[in-house]
């Protein structure tokens, strides 16, 4: 049940027991926050809303395999990744939260990224080849930086895809994503 069709509910019961002046059944009015399971909690947001809503969780997603991604590239002792991996958490919240200047943040941080990647990535394959002559290790990080260019590339696609649309969101459509996440929230720890 949607939470507008318990106001609802509990408006025409109330309605209804000021015709009969008698007091509305208390117990015929569900709980606001009730969790059902088959319940789709997406049913009242328009379109624009219901897409915000979904970009949102596929920069959730790209941002937590990021993260996981770069701590990957901790593994060989190079100490600069966790920048990356915590910008990375950076995303996650940002899109939790549904707030533009973190997701315009987090999108600038995305393009740098991407370009910044690569030049290490880069520089550090050309010093293996001439330096070690180590053809493998270079082949392989060099592949490996090609992934993950292309991987933050197809998240940003989504992350502005999410900023254009949360920028054409109302506050009653961003209250109602908030609402969401609270209700998910309350689900979860239920």
């Amino acid at each position: 049940m949607r939470a507008e069709d318990s106001v609802n509910l509990k408006n025409d019961l109330i309605k209804n027991a000021d015709l009969e002046n008698q007091l509305p059944d208390v117990t015929a009015i569900p709980y606001r926050y009730h969790m059902d399971p088959d319940a789709s909690y997406s049913e009242g947001l328009d379109e624009n809303a219901l897409l915000t809503y979904r970009f949102s969780k596929s920069v959730k997603y790209s941002a937590i395999v990021a993260f996981f991604m770069n701590l990957l590239l901790l593994i060989p002792d190079e100490s600069y990744y966790v920048v990356f991996a915590l910008c990375s958490l950076w995303g996650y919240f940002a899109s939790l939260q549904f707030k533009m200047p973190l997701i315009l943040v987090y999108f600038i941080y995305q393009i740098a990224n991407m370009s910044v990647r690569f030049g290490i990535i880069t520089y550090d394959s050309v010093i293996h080849l001439n330096d070690d002559n180590d053809q493998i290790y270079a082949g392989l990080k060099m592949t490996w930086g090609i992934l993950l260019t292309l991987g933050s590339a197809y998240s940003a696609r989504f992350t502005w895809k999410l900023f254009s649309h949360l920028r054409k969101c109302t506050q009653e459509e961003r209250a109602q994503l908030k609402g969401i996440r609270n209700a998910n929230w309350k689900a979860l720890c239920w």
